[in-house]
């Protein structure tokens, strides 16, 4: 079976939990129909993710990582029609897959994701019931969360890799940005996704 969803999460040793695997691994679409790709900025490898991903790509970067390089690595992993490059960390619903596959068969755009943020940990043993209705406040694509077909992410040259963009700048919102500016459609989804505060949230490696 093809795959229809190449989902790619990045890390730079900074990841204390993931829990995002679990949330990923249990959609109401088959395992089989989608991917999951984990790209490291440095060199570590935690089994937990090896176990759970579908490939796992090390960058081996020394210092400030340049992000967008992991960003692109995935791109040209991913063996799906569509990709979305999304937070590692975030909570998301069974439907989530399935929403994305139901929006591209409307036709060709970006995708954008809502991300709901909170200063609170996040809740072992929660629901996403229970979570939905917790305290939660919406900053537009802070997470760049975003699904494009895999043809336009190359057609457009990927995200750029300029040293300027070292350090934690948001790769997908430049390419978003070039995409829209040529005329594809953007779409905010009404589907969202969220996250929890944790101590590697500003980019301060974990040891």
């Amino acid at each position: 079976m093809s795959i229809d969803l190449s989902i790619i999460l990045l890390d730079n040793s900074v990841r204390e939990r993931f829990h995002t695997l679990d949330w990923l691994s249990n959609q109401t679409i088959s395992r089989d129909r989608y991917e999951l790709i984990w790209v490291e900025a440095h060199d570590r490898v935690v089994e937990q993710v090896k176990n759970k991903v579908d490939h796992l790509i090390t960058m081996h970067q020394p210092g400030i990582p340049l992000k967008h390089a992991s960003e692109n690595a995935g791109i040209i992993q991913a063996a799906g029609r569509i990709i979305t490059m999304c937070d590692a960390d975030a909570v998301y619903p069974p439907e989530f897959v399935a929403s994305i596959l139901a929006s591209f068969d409307e036709g060709r755009k970006v995708l954008m994701h809502y991300e709901e943020r909170s200063n609170v940990s996040y809740p072992d043993g929660a629901t996403l019931a229970q979570i939905r209705v917790m305290p939660f406040s919406v900053w537009p694509n802070v997470g760049a969360c975003l699904s494009v077909l895999r043809r336009d992410a190359i057609g457009f040259g990927g995200v750029d890799e300029h040293e300027s963009y070292r350090g934690l700048i948001c790769g997908p919102n430049e390419l978003t940005w070039r995409m829209i500016n040529s005329g594809v459609p953007e779409v905010w989804h009404d589907l969202h996704i969220y996250h929890f505060r944790h101590p590697g949230s500003d980019g301060e490696a974990i040891n």
